[in-house]
């Protein structure tokens, strides 16, 4: 069939597609192209069943249309096809390995204009060997119903592709999904190319069951992503200890040979919320620790919570930072000794970080219990840290604190037991950083002096994960720092 058009129809199945456009198997017969579904309404509530299947159809189109699917992917479309001001439904319920998918993209010069998508599991899913994907306005929802790990966007195949004004959720309040994820680069084969997000919502919305909520996850990255004047919002409404982690944007990238491109963001802002107040992995931006260093780029983002080396899309600025009558590392700063008991308690602090910086546990003797302490970073942004004891060793942590929330005490394992918290020399950087070379130079103040000097950068251990610095020694009427940084931000 070429030429045709399908419009004001009503087609309800239930068993089979609600319309599928297929090549001919004779030996002269054409593929199908240029057809319109036009001012349609289509149900397909069979097993297998889409409401349209286009594959093997090329430049064909569904205009003003509402489409649904009860038991399989909505929409599977082939070359060159428009989709304009339609409703993709994907409905039912999921068991197994079963499809629901809104759109199945497999066909290259795919477009997506003014559309709302929403599904039980998936949202868009770019398959092998599909090219130039294009969206704008347009509004995609995927509720990953059935416990998966799925995105509202899922790339599983290199592609180029653009999506411009679009609002795209992966909200999990109403299913079993544990890992929401809006974007989600699932290890696509293949050149990734160039995929553009400008003016995008993209946000994941865990509820009681999620271990995750990740607005944008890339596995495995090869060419150029970039997000300009996004809004990324993760949100985890799980309260118990099986929530893990709330992130904006996460980097994985387990090797070098599979993540050789960027990624660079161009404005925006993030906001990361766990309702769980133990959950260490809330932020922003998160790098995998084992993931090649150069690949997250920012500029003029609004974030405050980040894990990992990030790197400036339009270079570093100077910024200097003064720490001032930093005290030396204590033990019991934060909390004295104090007896643990038969059960976990929450105790308040006795003090609080005289300067954003790190902090220590100390346990007693045979302690190898985890203690956690919740607390505030320098944009009073909730955060925690857990301190596996180690003995009778003072255990020293990575995250700056600029205040200490509570302290949640473990049941002790013998008695009696106590535990103290403190601080160390690590200091908190108010910025990130690419490297530690980005610390160009650190100056110390004594007290009672009236200017700083500078001293070698040998005498300081800089953490780019965490951005913070560590004097080797402060002295004990305390010192005042002036940092010299190149600053990503």
């Amino acid at each position: 069939a070429r030429h045709n058009t399908i419009g004001n129809l009503t087609i309800r199945t239930t068993d089979g597609h609600g319309i599928e456009i297929r090549k001919g198997t004779g030996p002269g017969d054409q593929t199908p192209a240029e057809i319109v579904i036009e001012d349609c309404t289509i149900e397909a509530d069979g097993e297998g069943a889409n409401g349209v299947h286009g594959t093997s159809a090329a430049d064909c189109s569904i205009l003003t249309s509402t489409i649904s699917s009860q038991q399989s992917d909505v929409t599977s479309v082939g070359d060159r096809w428009v989709i304009d001001r339609a409703v993709l439904r994907a409905t039912g319920t999921v068991s197994g390995s079963s499809s629901r998918d809104a759109l199945v993209v497999s066909g290259n010069d795919v477009q997506l204009l003014a559309s709302s998508l929403d599904s039980v599991l998936g949202g868009i899913t770019i398959t092998n060997g599909s090219q130039r994907f294009f969206a704008r306005d347009t509004t995609v929802r995927s509720r990953g119903a059935g416990g998966s790990f799925q995105g509202a966007v899922r790339f599983v195949s290199g592609v180029d592709a653009m999506f411009i004004n679009c609002m795209i959720t992966s909200d999990a309040t109403d299913t079993t999904q544990i890992g929401p994820r809006a974007v989600f680069f699932d290890a696509p084969q293949g050149a990734m190319g160039e995929v553009l997000f400008h003016g995008c919502i993209l946000s994941a919305i865990g509820a009681d069951s999620s271990v995750d909520a990740i607005a944008v996850q890339i596995d495995v990255l090869s060419g150029q992503v970039v997000f300009s004047d996004c809004l990324f919002v993760a949100h985890n409404r799980n309260p118990a200890a099986t929530a893990e982690r709330t992130i904006g944007i996460r980097l994985i990238c387990p090797s070098l040979g599979l993540c050789g491109g960027s990624i660079h963001i161009l404005g925006g802002a993030v906001e990361t919320v766990a309702a769980y107040d133990r959950m260490e992995e809330v932020y922003d931006l998160r790098i995998g620790d084992n993931s090649p260093d150069g690949k997250l780029h920012v500029s003029g983002l609004r974030f405050s919570k980040w894990r990992g080396a990030i790197h400036s899309s339009d270079g570093p600025r100077p910024v200097t930072q003064r720490i001032l009558d930093v005290h030396p590392a204590s033990t019991t700063a934060i909390l004295g000794p104090t007896l643990l008991s038969a059960s976990e308690s929450e105790v308040l602090p006795d003090g609080q970080p005289d300067a954003y910086r790190t902090l220590s546990v100390t346990g007693s003797p045979g302690t190898t219990q985890t203690v956690w302490v919740i607390g505030t970073n320098m944009t009073g942004d909730s955060i925690a840290e857990s301190f596996v004891l180690n003995g009778g060793m003072t255990v020293d942590g990575r995250k700056p604190f600029a205040s200490v929330t509570k302290i949640v005490l473990p049941a002790q394992t013998g008695s009696p037991q106590t535990v103290s918290v403190g601080y160390s020399n690590r200091l908190g950087l108010l910025v990130p950083i690419a490297g530690v070379a980005d610390v160009i130079q650190v100056a110390r103040r004594k007290t009672g002096e009236v200017s700083y000097t500078v001293e070698s950068l040998s005498n300081f251990v800089v953490d780019a994960v965490f951005s913070t610095i560590e004097p080797l020694s402060i002295a004990s009427s305390t010192d005042s720092f002036e940092v010299s940084i190149r600053a990503t931000q």
